[in-house]
């Protein structure tokens, strides 16, 4: 990572969480985004991938299940420089409008559903370990990029 001191970094928007994992594995390496790497912003991971392989950013961040999904020819040539490890890749939300009995009745559908073939199959593709409802322990890990988030957004 250290390499990159100087070099151009395709980005999938400064608040995704894995741009956010980036930013917090080069600080620690002394590095800052916009400063001692120039970052461009992207789209999608797709479009920060393309952008590195024509020669208009040195690198790209982007999530380890768009990187699966991404064509063979699309991923040919790409060497992956480090793993920023694990976060959640989707979350579902539902506004408590919806009231106690239809969220309860969405969050056990999306856990029964990784247990059907068509679910498993859908896991596989997406390499998700399954859906489970979210806990204030996990939403506590998230903590930190929330923080980020909101410094970036300008709402703290």
């Amino acid at each position: 990572l250290e390499a990159l001191r100087g070099k151009r970094l395709a980005i999938v928007g400064e608040t995704a969480i894995v741009t956010l994992m980036a930013e917090r594995a080069l600080m620690k390496r002394g590095l800052k985004l916009g400063t001692d790497i120039s970052i461009q912003n992207h789209s999608a991971h797709n479009n920060a991938v393309l952008s590195m392989k024509r020669g208009e950013a040195d690198a790209a961040v982007i999530g380890s299940g768009p990187y699966l999904l991404m064509p063979e020819e699309t991923r040919a040539g790409i060497r992956i420089i480090a793993d920023l490890g694990h976060s959640p890749n989707a979350t579902f939300m539902a506004h408590p409008r919806q009231g106690k009995q239809t969220i309860d009745t969405i969050r056990q559908a999306l856990v029964e559903f990784a247990d059907t073939s068509e679910g498993k199959e859908f896991m596989n593709r997406y390499n998700y370990q399954g859906f489970k409802p979210v806990t204030v322990k996990d939403l506590a890990a998230m903590d930190e990029y929330s923080a980020a988030a909101k410094r970036i957004m300008g709402l703290r």
